[in-house]
This record gives structure tokens, sequence and C-alpha cells, in this order.
């Protein structure tokens, strides 16, 4: 009688077992899904952890401008440095009111176009909303673009950084 009490217990605790399996078990659609939910995710803490950081770090340092600071992906100078590249530069990508990432640009007035060059700038204006995509930066007469610092820059979350200028249009 025990023998089979025993292995009626065996039978109810191995079923028990199984059920547990069976109902947590995912199909691969469903982890297929859960990774892409998860890598998503991450991705966009990353993003916005960058930007949070950039943004809390450059706001404060850039308008007090009196003493170098540095922060994770930035390093602002003492003093503002060498003027930096030409007349014109189009904004890429709107980072926040107050700074954008934007490409040097050539201008050819008998076509009315402008070419890219190689040269990438972090903007800084003290203007509230400054910058919007796809603007035109023209820099006027007896001003220029003076570098004041440098920003640790990624094109894309999985890319390597690269080292840009900080700028800000001020007086030659």
């Amino acid at each position: 009688m025990k023998q089979l009490l025993f292995l009626f217990l065996g039978f109810i605790l191995g079923a028990t077992v199984m059920y547990v399996i069976v109902e947590n078990r995912q199909t691969p659609e469903e982890k297929a899904l859960e990774m892409v939910e998860n890598i998503t995710e991450s991705i966009i803490n990353e993003v916005n952890g960058e930007t949070e950081d950039v943004q809390e770090q450059t706001e404060t340092t850039v308008t007090s401008n009196k003493v170098a600071q540095s922060g994770k992906n930035f390093k602002m100078f003492e003093k503002p440095g060498n003027s930096v590249g030409g007349s014109y530069f189009q904004v890429e990508k709107v980072m926040d009111e107050h700074y954008a990432i934007a490409q040097e640009q050539d201008y050819y007035d008998y076509t009315d176009t402008y070419l890219s060059k190689d040269l990438i700038v972090l903007f800084y204006s003290p203007e509230e909303n400054a910058f919007y995509d796809e603007q035109i930066i023209k820099i006027p007469k007896g001003k220029c673009a003076r570098q004041i610092g440098l920003y640790n820059w990624k094109e894309y979350t999985y890319s390597d950084g690269k080292m840009i200028p900080i700028v800000q249009i001020m007086n030659k």
C-alpha cells in the first residue's frame, strides 16, 4: 500500500513539474520578440541617458564658461579658442534648444547650392530654440565660429566616438 501511495505521489509531483515547465516555455517567436523588446529598450535608455548627460553637463558649463570644465562627453575651454570652419553650416541634428550638430558647407553663389565638407561641429547658442533641422547657419561678417570646447560625439549608438569642436558665433 505504501508503495502505491509513493508511486501516486511521484506521479502527481512529476505531472506538476511538467506542467510548470510547459507553461513557462516560450515559442521561438515569443523568445525573438522578447529579445527585440529588450534590445530596443536598452538602446532607448542608452540614447536618452547620453543625451540627458550631455544636456545637463554642457548647459551649466557653457553658460558660465569662466573656468575650464569637463564631463563625460565634453571638455570646455577657459577662453574661446581659434576660429573654426567657414561661413556656412547646415544643422544635421538638434540636440536641444541651445545645441545642434552641424556640418560645414561650401556655398556656390552662381548655382545657389551648398556642398558638404568634412567638418562637423556642435553649435552652441544662448538663445532658446535657435536651431531647427536642415537650417543653414550663415556666419555674419565680422564674426566667426569660435571653438569653446570639445565634444565626444557618436553618430550612431554603437559607433566609435568622434571628437568634434563645440563652437559659438563670436566677434573675430
